[in-house]
């Protein structure tokens, strides 16, 4: 309206043509417009700013807020953790007194039912003791003087028998085959033209495993004698220890063991007497007396176990007689049955010093289906491709050699990383000397799935009459002559 008013009055009062008061008008509606826009702009720009400036003070709110929470969660996850380890230490130390008291436990427990088993053996040996002995009166004639007449049977061999083979002498239930000068003449000078006796069977009998002590190490010469008297009179007594599963402890294998004893009864640890032994030749012998104790044990035990195993150690000495080889392969392609039950361990030195006899050696074991282990290690920088192609499925070192190895360094490998290693390449670990639940702990960090040591169970002696069974007891009378 403005407009409007404007070009009539420069019309009718100035008398302008009325082209011009049009004009005039328009350029009135213009300029009316353009301030109209301008003034809506201004606005608009100014609300816009204060919009900003509400969003940039909103964002430093909530940039505080975002602060404030993350110190408050800090602060909870702190307090969460201290209440935590509060709670889970003390849990974790009686978890480890009742881990301890189940270890006790177990022991007790397996205790008692191999002194139940026992006595079920023995009861049994003499119910079938006396009904043989019945049945051999009731068939036997009046006493004469006749050749033929029959003899009770006789724990120990006669001299003038004839020499057992290996598998006989399992067959059979003695603890060895004969030692006699027609298996080992390069010996025979040392230990004896007779045949050695059978486990348990000896004129004194052994005293229990608690009341014997341990010797000190004599001279060499000494030792050397010790060890000829203990094979002459075979006291030489079979050990198992058992070696578990972890974190589970549950027993996976059993090591064979073997301990000598003097005149005295006096036990004499490996440690001791092996050096000497080997000086005296007579390694062949104790191997051959320990392997078939322990295949003996060991078919007792896969009678109650189907897949009970055992570990046996065989010297570099045995290993690289010839006499004492060619009858051990042979025992075991006879008991090619027993390759999955049967591991055979030698130590790291030993392996290390094999030349190509020794190799071709383990490699005939091996395409029997036998599985081997070395133990001793103390030098994990070992050709692994080596003990792959010789059929080594295990290594054993000691937890005090795996836990130093992690705080020292210095190999290719991590020795946390060592048991995984392995097992790609096929092999497992067995870490032994294993005696306190700190170190226990540890290997477990490192994945150890096998350990050994008195912690889970020290070795114990498998009794003669355990070894024997009721295969002597129930035996026919022999006929002399």
């Amino acid at each position: 309206m403005a407009s409007l008013s404007l070009g009539f009055v420069v019309w009718a009062s100035f008398g302008m043509p009325l082209t011009f008061a049009a004009l005039a008008a328009l350029g009135a509606v213009t300029f009316q417009f353009m301030g109209f826009v301008m003034v809506t702009a201004a606005q608009t720009f100014k609300n816009l700013h204060q919009r900003i400036n509400d969003l940039t003070l909103s964002e430093a709110m909530n940039g505080n807020g975002v602060e404030r929470l993350s110190n408050e969660m800090k602060g909870m996850r702190k307090a969460l953790k201290t209440a935590v380890q509060g709670e889970v230490e003390p849990l974790a130390r009686e978890l480890e007194v009742i881990g301890t008291l189940i270890k006790q436990l177990a022991e007790n427990s397996a205790d008692s039912e191999y002194r139940i088993t026992e006595l079920e053996e023995a009861t049994r040996d003499v119910t079938d003791g006396q009904n043989s002995l019945t049945g051999a009166r009731a068939d036997q004639p009046l006493p004469s003087s006749s050749a033929g007449q029959e003899r009770e049977p006789s724990s120990k061999p006669n001299a003038e028998e004839k020499d057992m083979s290996w598998a006989e002498a399992i067959a059979e239930g003695r603890g060895e085959a004969s030692t006699s000068e027609t298996e080992y003449p390069a010996h025979s000078s040392s230990f004896g033209s007779g045949p050695a006796s059978g486990p348990g069977v000896s004129k004194h009998p052994l005293p229990p495993v608690q009341s014997r002590r341990h010797t000190d190490i004599p001279a060499d010469s000494s030792m050397m004698q010790a060890v000829r008297a203990a094979v002459d009179k075979n006291r030489v007594d079979l050990f198992l220890q058992p070696i578990v599963t972890l974190p589970q402890r549950k027993p996976k294998f059993y090591e064979a063991l073997s301990r000598i004893r003097d005149s005295d009864g006096a036990l004499i640890r490996p440690a001791q007497y092996l050096r000497s032994a080997e000086h005296a030749g007579a390694m062949p012998i104790l191997d051959k007396m320990l392997l078939i104790r322990a295949v003996q044990v060991l078919q007792r035990l896969m009678a109650r176990k189907a897949d009970a195993v055992i570990v046996c150690n065989i010297s570099a000495t045995s290993l690289a007689d010839t006499r004492f080889f060619n009858d051990f392969k042979m025992l075991l392609k006879a008991k090619r049955d027993l390759a999955e039950h049967l591991i055979f361990e030698f130590n790291q030195n030993t392996v290390e010093a094999f030349g190509d006899i020794e190799d071709e050696s383990l490699r005939a074991l091996k395409e029997l289906g036998f599985k081997f282990a070395m133990d001793n290690v103390t030098r994990l920088a070992i050709d692994y491709p080596r003990l792959v192609d010789l059929g080594f499925h295990y290594i054993k070192t000691s937890a005090t050699v795996l836990l130093e190895a992690r705080k020292t360094g210095g190999n290719d490998i991590h020795a946390q990383d060592m048991p995984r290693f392995l097992a790609r390449n096929g092999i497992e670990m067995i870490v032994d000397h294993i005696e306190t639940e700190g170190q226990v702990i540890e290997l477990l960090e490192f994945d150890v799935k096998y350990g050994q040591g008195f912690l889970f169970a020290a070795p114990r002696e498998v009794k003669p009459d355990a070894i024997l069974g009721a295969t002597i007891a129930a035996e026919p009378p022999r006929k002399v002559g």
